[in-house]
């Protein structure tokens, strides 16, 4: 359903599958998790309609962008509970949270 990034200012950017439930758990290329610290995050979603003819966003595009997103994670312990709130004027709240715990 969607990626999400995590761009921590130093340390390798993690990422990770979102899925129809809008869980998601992160990993870097060198494995599980996410470094400590504030960091900037990105999220897309996106579903294929009429057919793979065209693409309907599921999530503003603002967010797909770390500037744009003004969205960001404090990462200070393994959780299983990390929880990102997406909103966008006209459309209900959309929840997304991680699945099982994050890994330093």
């Amino acid at each position: 359903m969607g990626n999400i990034m995590v761009a921590p200012a130093s340390g390798p950017v993690a990422y990770g599958t979102i899925d129809s439930e809008g869980r998601f758990s992160l990993q870097t290329r060198d494995g599980v998790g996410c470094v400590v610290g504030t960091h900037p995050i990105s999220i897309t979603a996106s579903e294929m309609v009429d057919d793979g003819a065209a693409i309907r966003r599921l999530v503003p595009e603002r967010y797909s962008d770390f500037a744009s997103s003004e969205l960001s994670i404090e990462v200070t312990d393994p959780t299983p509970d990390l929880r990102i709130e997406l909103t966008s004027e006209g459309l209900s709240e959309r929840l997304l949270s991680n699945e099982g715990d994050l890994q330093f």
